[in-house]
């Protein structure tokens, strides 16, 4: 059985549409379910945003504060990739958009089955590394303040949480206690 792919397509174009959903139908790989509206306004107004695997999204719709839109399109289907559909190969706009999370474009009249396939699987590759890499600097922190075998703070964090308390102490003008005490044997 092949993996499903959930791909939200925001295209005006219905000639396109017809033409992305022929070539995702013919992908030996995956079996891809597309749901497709015609602008944001529609999109914004479907029942669950974290439900898609993957975003397609057209820029000819987008009115002159593009990056606006960007923003609230990566805010509403936070953590989906998304790839831009675009009219021309647009480098200045492409830049402007990869502070925004979008590092992927198709050229409408250069799209074909090959290219389409790869590119959503490049951009769903791409996500599951920075997911990755998210979790490791998760653990990397983790690691710096926590003991790997017992899972206790360790005196880096013991060292952190005492500057504070310093600082509070003084900025608050209140008194400040230290206990400490020694088990023996536990390791």
């Amino acid at each position: 059985m092949k993996p499903f792919i959930n791909l939200l397509l925001i295209e005006k174009n219905i000639d396109l549409v017809q033409i992305i959903r022929q070539y995702l139908s013919l992908n030996e790989d995956f079996q891809y379910i597309v749901t497709d509206v015609k602008d944001l306004s529609e999109a914004s107004q479907l029942s669950s945003p974290f439900s898609f695997t993957i975003l397609l999204v057209s820029l000819d719709f987008f009115e002159e504060n593009f990056t606006q839109t960007i923003k609230v399109l990566t805010e509403y289907f936070a953590g989906t990739p998304a790839i831009l559909l675009l009219e021309k190969d647009e480098k200045e706009l492409l830049r402007r958009l990869l502070p925004l999370g979008i590092s992927e474009f198709l050229i409408k009249k250069e799209i074909t089955k090959h290219v389409l396939t790869k590119t959503i699987q490049r951009q769903l590759e791409c996500n599951e590394l920075h997911l990755r890499l998210d979790q490791a600097i998760r653990e990397q922190k983790k690691m710096g303040i926590q003991d790997v075998l017992t899972s206790l703070p360790n005196r880096r964090l013991l060292t952190d949480r005492l500057q504070h308390a310093v600082e509070d102490a003084k900025r608050y003008g209140y008194s400040l206690a230290v206990f400490c005490f020694v088990v023996v044997g536990f390791k």
